[in-house]
């Protein structure tokens, strides 16, 4: 899902943020799906200056990810950057 979404958002958008993966399937790495309460996939979690701001569960057209993108990077930082 990482390729196929970083691949979709507009180049406006994606030099403004970054993306990551993690593979659920390992047992591993279950207690950090724990963690962070990943109970259905697909799962997302965006982050603004190392701080959880919101999380997104199921399947979302482009669209609508990607208005969630604009909406988080107009939100001022606490910090002063994007």
């Amino acid at each position: 899902m990482k390729d196929s979404l970083e691949n979709r958002v507009p180049g406006n958008i994606s030099t403004k943020i970054a993306f990551g993966s993690f593979d659920t399937g390992p047992a591993e790495h279950w207690a950090i799906c724990r963690e962070h309460r990943v109970l259905n996939l697909p799962f997302l979690e965006f982050y603004r200056d190392g701080e959880l701001v919101k999380t997104l569960i199921g399947l979302y057209e482009d669209d609508a990810l990607i208005g969630q993108l604009r909406e988080l990077l107009s939100q001022p930082s606490a910090t002063g950057g994007l």
